[in-house]
C-alpha cells in the first residue's frame, strides 16, 4: 500500500511490478471462459429447425396466403364487376330506350299530325249542295 506520508520520487514507484506470468495466466483464463461460453451457446442452438423444415414452412405459408388472396379477390372482383356491369347496362339501356322512344314518338306524332291535318282539311271543304253522287 502506498502511504500518503511516504514520498516517492516518481509516480511509477507507487505502481505494483509488472509480471509476465500474471499476464499469461489472465489470457489463459479468458480463453477458457470464452471457450466454455461458445460451447454452451453452440450446444443450446443445436436443436433448431433444419433447412427442410424452413422450406416446408415457407411453401405452406405461401400456399395459404395465395389461397386466401385468391378467395378474397374472387369475392371482391365479382362484387366490383357486378356493380360496374350493372351501371354500364343501365346506361346502355337508357340510351337505347331514349333512341327507340324518340323514333316511336316521332312516328306516332307524324301519324297523328298527318291524320289531324287531313281531317282539318276535309272539314274546311264544304260539301256540294246536291248532296249526291255524280252521275255520268
Amino acid at each position: 500500500m502506498i502511504s500518503t506520508s511516504t514520498p516517492f520520487r516518481r509516480a511509477t514507484d507507487a505502481l505494483p511490478r509488472f509480471s509476465v506470468a500474471a499476464l499469461v495466466l489472465m489470457l489463459v483464463l479468458v480463453a477458457i471462459v470464452a471457450s466454455m461460453v461458445g460451447i454452451a451457446a453452440w450446444s443450446i442452438t443445436g436443436g433448431g429447425p433444419t433447412s427442410a423444415d424452413v422450406a416446408a414452412a415457407r411453401t405452406a405459408g405461401y400456399q395459404q396466403g395465395y389461397d386466401a388472396g385468391a378467395a378474397q379477390g374472387k369475392t371482391d372482383g365479382r362484387k366490383q364487376g357486378y356493380d360496374r356491369g350493372h351501371k354500364a347496362g343501365y346506361a346502355k339501356g337508357l340510351s337505347v330506350g331514349r333512341r327507340t322512344g324518340l323514333k316511336k314518338g316521332r312516328k306516332a306524332g307524324y301519324t297523328a299530325g298527318y291524320a289531324a291535318g287531313v281531317a282539318a282539311g276535309q272539314a274546311s271543304v264544304k260539301p256540294a249542295a246536291g248532296g249526291g253522287k255524280k252521275g255520268n
